[in-house]
């Protein structure tokens, strides 16, 4: 019983044995045990136990502890499930959120974690709300602006022509690959919405700027941006 795990591995075994109450026991001796940042597993597995039983109360209390200590998308999937178990999930939510933005000095980290759990949630809105407002890295943007490219395409162009400028920093064929296909996909938006002009001043500022990178511009000229036909 050295950890918090072994005490989940006991649960499991009793489990499977159909001993429950057993199982439910070892978990909350566990819990007790190592009472501070607890393996999220076995607060998972109690969790799910006290809902079993109707314990709703009781598991949404576990879940916000674990949530407080780790403010992050997995112990929010905890506290969201405990949340609708118990129809508390409205009441929560914004406290939930105010949580992340209170943990984290980095205002651009909070940022990110608010849009990877807005994202999950498929709150697209929430999500680019998060990041006018405090940013967000740009792994977590770019997956952003590529699952919104429809439904928010002026933010999904922002945020390519960003990643664009980025991308290119480092004279590298698979950065000029990326850079390539980032302005793919901002022609693509650009079309879909009647400006491509717009798309074609922005591209040939591009190459303009990228111009004594020979590699870059090859592959730029046999895209076809500027001449429409690739």
């Amino acid at each position: 019983l050295s950890s918090a795990y072994c005490y989940l591995e006991l649960a499991r075994v009793c489990c499977d044995a159909g001993r429950a109450d057993e199982a439910l026991e070892w978990a909350e001796r566990g819990v007790k045990a190592f009472p501070a940042r607890t393996d999220s597993r076995l607060v998972k597995f109690l969790a799910d136990a006290y809902l079993q039983r109707d314990r709703g109360d009781e598991a949404m209390a576990l879940a916000w502890k674990a949530f407080e200590e780790r403010p992050e998308l997995e112990s929010y999937k905890l506290l969201k499930r405990a949340a609708e178990g118990t129809d508390a999930l409205d009441p929560w939510r914004p406290r939930a959120f105010e949580r992340v933005r209170a943990a984290y000095r980095d205002p651009e980290a909070a940022g990110t974690t608010l849009v990877t759990i807005h994202d999950w949630e498929t709150d697209y809105d929430a999500a680019w709300a998060a990041v006018h407002e405090l940013g967000c890295d740009r792994r977590m943007l770019s997956r952003l602006a590529k699952r919104t490219e429809d439904s928010h395409p002026d933010e999904a162009i922002a945020a390519f022509r960003a990643e664009v400028s980025e991308v290119l920093k480092m004279a590298d064929r698979r950065n000029y690959a990326e850079a390539v296909g980032l302005l793919r996909r901002t022609e693509r938006i650009s079309i879909a919405r009647g400006r491509q002009d717009e798309f074609r001043a922005y591209a040939a500022s591009v190459r303009e700027d990228n111009k004594r990178r020979p590699t870059f511009c090859s592959m730029f000229d046999a895209a076809g941006f500027l001449t429409g036909v690739p």
